[in-house]
């Protein structure tokens, strides 16, 4: 089984020679299963399991290991420690292979048994091979790679995106098969002559950085695989004849002059060949092996089997994202200006939009945001990728023909005709959709704000960390929370979470205003159908009102604990003890804690995987979220979306799911979802913008709603900022003469409509 690991005596000695093994024994609980001269049989302490099993001289290997691996872990003739050392290997290939990337034990043991215990070499022999899905993994990126100086020879003017795999079109026919027995999926089209030709389909494709051309990835036929295969033999053959006339002048060597890349390769060779003695001893012939994917603009050496990171590939990859999301650019906001004033915009320019949501970052982990939308929207990816970009233009295609034939009623233009919508019977359904900024006036620490949130103050050289995992943090800071990093190491995870880990059980943190206006959107007009939380915070269990069924947290909440790998709920409150007393405290702040950080083990399957509920990057999303969307939106009249930068999918797809004629109102400090299809202004048909600080709008909106009188017993539970204005509402509304009811003129001031 997964988690019962059975130790044999070989294993036993290569623990007392190296003192480390893949399946440690620290993390299994008595009883220990051991194989003894009559079978499996149990021991109450791990001591007692080494004895009783050195003292079998069967040796059977563990049986956390799949045959194959065991058949690798047999013992040697010589019953020497290489052979030990050998063992050691592939159990810990075959751990970090089955626990760490989430291949199946059967695949990574015959992976192993392929290549050998190199976790690198398995992992990219099961992805050549399609024996394996993807799941993530530690990405560390290497920075000394030494084929990009020499191999990365295309000019930003060259870069272009949009273009199929060419693999057919540039490559002769007896080579135009596959790159390694993958998918070997094929489209056809016609030319400019009518002549059909095969091309490959146009996901997941590559740009080689050497000679600009477009191979497809090891997911569709891997024909940027064979374009390093392919370029790098050319260039070893190359090489070869060369020394072969240098040694031998008077010989004659004909070499194979294809046209893929042929011209590059001989002046890559000419480069490398120097003298006829010292050919051999500089860097072997590495075709064209540095390629940059257009799906996330990683990019990946095959020489080096590494992803990089390196300076001289950032205005490439700059570059890339302006041609990739062409409204991120400063150079396209003159044309877009430009179409704006023929078209007669008035109000706000979507240009400035744009700009403003899509210059928060996308490629290598740089990810920025305003207060407004900042601390805890994790998720497996932070910026809207080209599926939900597609899916959105989709929707809005459909929109725009609905509205033509479906002429739209009219659109609340003020906070007080959205108001009466909410009473109206036309509203009957309404979802909330909130982010960071709905719980910024409670004082939460702030993760993403650009120079001074977590990301940007990160100071990984704190951190109980390797070296190479500190590295990958300072390329990417949210590494820190991914799956893969947690697996492998919890302590950086549970070290930077603990003050907000122990806030959450002390109740630091306090629900604002803005939450407290769900509640009782929920308790007086009974439309709330679903509230969608993107925070963790989990300041949404102190509204008391308000059921929690009626809450979707989307990617999990602070206030519970359980083991990542088998799932088991732990105690919250014996959780937080231990996080008290063996995290220490990275900011500081604390003289209590500890000065070092130790494990903490999970209760039921031993393994230092134990964390908060929250959803990992890299990991599923909850099924709750999938099935409630699915059952809720159709019938919405109001998406309410709070606070939050709709950069984060598969959450920002609410915003194009709900029915065409549902209204959406946003209310955030800036514009944000455009290209999700909300539109501002002028352009909008059933967009409301209620620009400001979350609080601010929604008590407004509250007012103008009736709902004053029920919040003025609320004024002792608000953090400091919430109750500070409300109380200046009261005394303003007091000094009127007003109940609350009308505030139209503070509703002009605060809505764009």
């Amino acid at each position: 089984e997964k988690n019962t690991a059975i130790y044999t005596p070989r294993t036993f000695e290569w623990k007392r020679k190296l003192k480390a093994i893949a399946i440690m024994p620290e993390k299994s609980q008595p009883p220990i299963d051991y194989i003894g001269s009559g079978g499996i049989s149990k021991a109450d302490s791990f001591d007692v399991a080494i004895e009783a099993a050195t003292n079998n001289d069967t040796l059977v290997a563990s049986a956390a290991s799949p045959p194959t691996a065991a058949a690798a872990a047999a013992p040697s003739s010589d019953n020497n420690t290489s052979s030990d050392a050998t063992i050691a290997a592939t159990l810990q290939a075959m751990e970090q292979l089955v626990d760490i990337f989430g291949f199946t034990p059967t695949v990574a043991s015959e992976a192993v048994d392929a290549v050998g215990p190199d976790v690198a070499a398995a992992y990219n022999y099961i992805l050549d091979g399609g024996y394996g899905e993807d799941k993530g993994g530690p990405v560390i990126p290497k920075t000394d790679c030494p084929h990009v100086d020499s191999r990365v020879r295309v000019t930003l003017e060259d870069l272009c995106i949009g273009h199929h795999c060419s693999h057919y079109r540039d490559v002769k026919e007896e080579r135009a098969g596959g790159g390694g027995g993958l998918k070997g999926e094929v489209e056809y089209e016609e030319d400019e002559e009518g002549t059909t030709r095969k091309i490959c389909p146009s996901r997941e494709n590559w740009i080689c950085l050497q000679c600009n051309v477009s191979r497809c990835s090891r997911y569709v036929n891997g024909h940027a695989l064979s374009h390093w295969e392919d370029t790098k033999a050319k260039e070893v053959a190359l090489l070869e004849a060369k020394r072969r006339r240098r040694c031998h002048p008077c010989s004659s060597d004909e070499t194979n002059n294809d046209d893929d890349g042929d011209a590059a390769a001989n002046e890559s060779a000419a480069e490398n060949d120097d003298n006829c003695e010292n050919i051999n001893e500089k860097t072997a012939a590495a075709g064209h092996c540095v390629m940059v994917s257009l799906s996330d603009l990683s990019v990946w050496c095959y020489e080096c089997s590494s992803y990089l990171k390196h300076p001289k590939l950032d205005p490439l990859l700059k570059r890339l994202e302006e041609l990739k999301f062409p409204s991120s650019s400063a150079s396209s906001g003159g044309e877009e200006r430009q179409q704006q004033q023929q078209q007669g915009m008035k109000g706000i320019e979507n240009e400035d939009i744009v700009n403003h949501e899509e210059g928060k970052g996308r490629a290598g982990g740089k990810k920025e945001a305003d207060t407004e939308a900042a601390a805890q929207e994790e998720s497996s990816d932070y910026s809207s990728d080209d599926s939900v970009a597609a899916e959105a233009a989709e929707a809005e295609r459909e929109a725009s023909l609905f509205w033509k034939s479906n002429p739209p009623p009219p659109l609340p233009t003020t906070l007080a005709e959205m108001a009466n919508f909410i009473n109206s019977p036309r509203c009957k359904s309404i979802a909330v959709l909130a982010g960071a900024g709905m719980s910024v006036a409670s004082g939460i620490p702030d993760f993403r704000s650009a120079g001074f949130g977590m990301y940007d103050t990160l100071q990984p050289e704190l951190l109980t960390a390797t070296e190479i995992e500190r590295e990958a943090i300072r390329a990417d800071p949210t590494t820190v929370f991914e799956k893969s990093m947690f697996l492998q190491n919890q302590l950086p995870c549970l070290e930077l979470k603990r003050p907000f880990i122990l806030g959450t059980v002390n109740k630091t943190w306090r629900a604002t205003l803005a939450h407290r206006f769900v509640e009782l959107l929920h308790k007086k007009t009974g439309k709330l159908t679903r509230w969608y939380t993107q925070n963790i915070d989990g300041l949404e269990t102190q509204c008391t009102d308000l059921p929690q069924n009626k809450v979707v947290a989307v990617h999990g909440s602070m206030g519970q604990a359980h083991c990542e790998i088998c799932d088991t709920p732990h105690d919250f409150q014996w959780f937080c003890n231990a996080v008290k007393t063996q995290i220490k405290d990275v900011t500081g702040q604390d003289p209590a804690a500890p000065q070092t950080s130790t494990p903490i083990p999970c209760r039921n399957c031993g393994r230092n995987t134990v964390k908060p509920t929250i959803v990992l990057f890299r990991s599923n999303l909850p099924a709750e979220f999938f099935e409630r969307i699915r059952d809720d939106l159709p019938s919405v009249d109001l998406l309410i979306v709070v606070g939050t930068s709709l950069t984060v999918a598969p959450a920002n797809s609410l915003v194009y799911k709900v029915p065409h004629d549902a209204l959406r109102l946003v209310v955030n400090n800036e514009p944000v979802g455009v290209r999700l299809g909300i539109r501002y202004g002028e352009e909008s048909t059933r967009d409301f913008f209620g620009r400001g600080k979350c609080d601010e709008v929604l008590l407004e909106l509250m007012c103008q709603l009736g709902w004053l009188e029920d919040l003025k017993g609320l004024v002792e539970d608000l953090p400091e900022e919430s109750a500070r204005v409300l109380r200046e509402r009261i005394m303003e509304e007091e000094a009127n003469g007003f109940g609350g009811g009308d505030g139209s003129g503070a509703d002009e001031v605060l809505s764009d409509g």
